[in-house]
């Protein structure tokens, strides 16, 4: 049985950090270099209390709600995490049952970082290959900077926390193409907390603080990354990793449409792309502001270029992921979603081949009601009754809230909003205005 992406959403946490804010701790470090060396101009940061599972939650909520997805269909679970709830019991256990999937449902973490999206979808694709599953719920979750100390900026200038949801399930056509998956753990400490599992437990010795040659402090109950070599790592791997996956999926460069690669940082990803000759305007880079965050980079950046319009249904893809392990993976994607989809439960995804046109209503011809009715998704979680004057400060007016919104202006009314511009909205009469702009 074949397998493709159906959809994509996203969350990230409120709390954003800014260049201008570490440049106060960094000395020589203004927020213009760090922007310069890393391509980052700021990054979401979990809360004290809020965990990887807490995000993942939120992205799979946000799916459900924008695809009108009912929690019933799903009948496995993956989430990739390195910063998992718990050491036991699985986190995807846990949300199984805080999303309310069916409890016949498999679940399971699986522990990657860079590489977890290219593994997530071949778990998936495996699982509904052998009959296992029809429609995976992929989560991809991670808070790194949970483990950064705050003085070490080499790292803390880089990473940022998200979660995103991807839902994976039976096609007709091959979508999801043929992978290849490689490991070096010789590599292991290139990239790595040494402390907080049982080969090196935390203890008063691990939690001493050392500053390096570079100036920055951590302990080793910290993240610590040798950032050259996995700089010199990825550009050993990534000739081969592209030419043998073209190979396995029939392929020439020139058939992909669009490269997308684990965002690790702008310095890198243009080296890359330099070093593998892809054209700019086919490598899709996205990450200003919001960092790298690691195993959830890709499939926030496919989402990302599907709202901007770089990826268009029909386009051939190819992913790749390299980091923490050491371990890469890449395969090459047909680009069909489903389509948004209304009433309760899932009904047939509608493939949106490049051959068919994309049907917009006019929002001057959508009646008032129903205009409401569409946002009535979005802040389900409210109970308010939504009229054009209630306030928005009033409702659970949050990241999710407002990519949800972006996501129904463009789905259904065919209006683009800048996140700023949604950011600044009053009243659900401002979104009303924007469906008719």
């Amino acid at each position: 049985m074949n397998s493709g992406i159906k959809a994509i959403a996203y969350y990230l946490p409120e709390r954003i950090l800014t260049n201008q804010e570490l440049s106060v701790l960094y000395s020589g470090w203004s927020a213009e270099k760090i922007l310069a060396k890393t391509g980052i101009e700021q990054r979401h940061i979990a809360s004290t209390g809020e965990t990887a599972g807490d995000l993942a939650e939120q992205a799979a909520r946000k799916l459900f709600a924008t695809h009108q997805i009912s929690p019933d269909e799903f009948d496995f679970v993956l989430l990739a995490t390195q910063s998992p709830d718990y050491f036991l019991p699985t986190t995807a256990c846990i949300l199984q049952d805080r999303l309310g999937i069916p409890k016949t449902a498999g679940a399971l973490d699986f522990n990657l970082g860079c590489s977890a999206f290219i593994y997530g979808l071949a778990l998936a694709k495996g699982l509904i290959a052998a009959g296992i599953a029809k429609n995976v719920l992929l989560l991809t979750a991670e808070t790194y900077t949970k483990h950064i100390h705050p003085l070490d900026k080499s790292v803390r200038t880089i990473f940022g926390d998200a979660a995103a949801a991807t839902w994976v399930s039976k096609t007709d056509d091959e979508e999801i193409g043929q992978f290849t998956l490689g490991t070096d753990g010789a590599g292991y400490t290139k990239l790595i907390v040494p402390t907080g599992g049982l080969r090196e437990q935390r203890s008063a010795e691990s939690a001493i603080e050392v500053t390096d040659d570079s100036g920055n402090v951590r302990s080793r109950d910290h993240l610590f990354m040798q950032g050259s070599e996995i700089f010199s790592f990825t550009l050993e791997i990534l000739p081969s990793l592209l030419n043998e996956t073209l190979a396995k999926n029939g392929m020439k460069k020139e058939h992909i449409d669009l490269f997308v690669f684990h965002q690790a940082n702008a310095f890198m990803l243009d080296a890359i792309r330099k070093a593998l000759h892809i054209p700019e305007e086919k490598f899709y880079i996205n990450m200003e502001d919001i960092g790298n965050t690691v195993s959830a980079t890709i499939p926030i950046a496919l989402e990302r270029a599907a709202q901007d319009g770089a990826l268009k249904p029909g386009m051939s893809v190819l992913l790749a992921g390299f980091g923490v392990g050491l371990s890469w993976g890449a395969t090459v994607l047909k680009w069909q979603p489903a389509s948004v989809v209304h009433g309760n439960g899932l009904v047939e995804a509608q493939k949106q081949g490049s051959t068919q046109q994309a049907s917009h209503q006019h929002s001057g011809d959508v009646p008032l009601a129903e205009k409401i009715a569409a946002l009535v998704p979005v802040f389900e979680f409210d109970d308010v009754v939504l009229t054009p004057d209630t306030k928005l400060s009033d409702l659970v007016w949050d990241s999710v809230a407002h990519m949800s919104v972006i996501a129904l202006l463009k789905e259904k009314f065919n209006r683009k909003v800048a996140y700023d511009t949604l950011r600044s909205f009053q009243t659900i009469q401002d979104i009303l205005d924007a469906m008719e702009e």
